[in-house]
């Protein structure tokens, strides 16, 4: 094995020694496959003659294999490895024995909706309603630019079901560049186009076949949060020389502000996982569970590439 250097991560985390414990198990299952494959497959060492037990033969060595294996993944290390040994057989003199298929695992998606995410969706409810009754306070009226971009970007996930932290974090930039807000006057429809670049989203604005853009429409919530911090975008602290504050402090802040209550979560994923609810509160409001999946970024596409 390679000399790493001390200054190097990997002496601190053990990645090698956990990727040469691997190695050595995968080779053990081989050799005992290798092994197993002149007891239980004679036929093959004799090439020139017809082999017409073959099938009974592999049968009985498959049976073997499963029951000597202790996982799945054991299993599958050696179904491989016999696949590939046969494969080189026939190949080497010729024949056409029938190669066994590789074992496949099915892995079930986790449900979105769990028990702990009903009772989150309870929380975020609940705090929303604080919310919504702390925007009739006459102080509300005069926030600052950043307080202003949190209460947007916390309509953006609750009411547009913007909740990829990608694409949150996007739209915090998008909405402070020059007309951001693209409309259609015909349609009567305003959004808002991300950019992102091998599945991450970004600002680029260049003309390169891998950056592909995304419209987002904006709901009537929306458009009211993005036109009052546009008004004064140019106090923004993002503008100039200023410290560029995460998309979840900007949110918490203007939740506190407007609700006297803190975020009832601790990060921005997990509000982003349950913040869809508030949408789907809404009269006429559909959200299947794929639309659901999409929304948080658990599903990659629907039917379509995101383009």
């Amino acid at each position: 094995m390679a000399q790493v250097p001390a200054t190097d991560i990997r002496v601190f985390t053990g990645i090698d020694l956990r990727r040469a414990d691997r190695e050595k198990k995968v080779d053990y299952v081989r050799r005992v496959t290798e092994h197993g494959l002149s007891e239980y497959l004679p036929g093959l060492a004799r090439p020139k003659e017809p082999y017409t037990e073959y099938e009974q033969d592999l049968k009985r060595f498959l049976k073997e294999l499963e029951s000597w294996s202790k996982n799945a993944n054991t299993l599958k290390i050696a179904r491989a490895h016999l696949a590939r040994l046969i494969h080189q057989h026939n190949q080497r003199n010729g024949t056409e024995l029938p190669i066994p298929p590789p074992l496949a695992r099915l892995f079930q998606d986790r449900p979105l909706r769990t028990q702990r995410w009903s009772e989150d969706r309870r929380r975020m409810n609940e705090a929303h309603e604080r919310w919504l009754a702390g925007l009739n306070s006459p102080y509300m009226l005069n926030l600052s630019a950043d307080l202003r971009l949190g209460q947007f970007l916390y309509t953006a996930a609750t009411y547009g079901c913007l909740c990829r932290p990608e694409a949150l974090e996007s739209l915090a930039d998008t909405i402070q560049a020059s007309k951001p807000i693209r409309n259609h006057r015909g349609l009567g429809t305003d959004w808002i186009d991300l950019h992102f670049q091998h599945g991450r989203f970004t600002n680029a604005t260049v003309d390169d076949v891998d950056v592909v853009y995304e419209p987002w429409p904006l709901v009537s919530m929306c458009k009211l949060t993005a036109k009052a911090f546009l008004e004064q975008r140019h106090q923004c602290s993002w503008i100039g020389n200023g410290d560029r504050p995460p998309a979840f402090d900007l949110i918490c802040a203007a939740f506190e502000n407007a609700a006297s209550q803190k975020l009832p979560f601790s990060s921005l994923k997990k509000f982003l996982r349950v913040a869809f609810c508030i949408a789907e509160r809404q009269p006429g409001a559909n959200l299947p569970e794929v639309l659901a999946g999409y929304a948080v970024g658990r599903v990659a596409s629907m039917s379509a590439r995101p383009a």
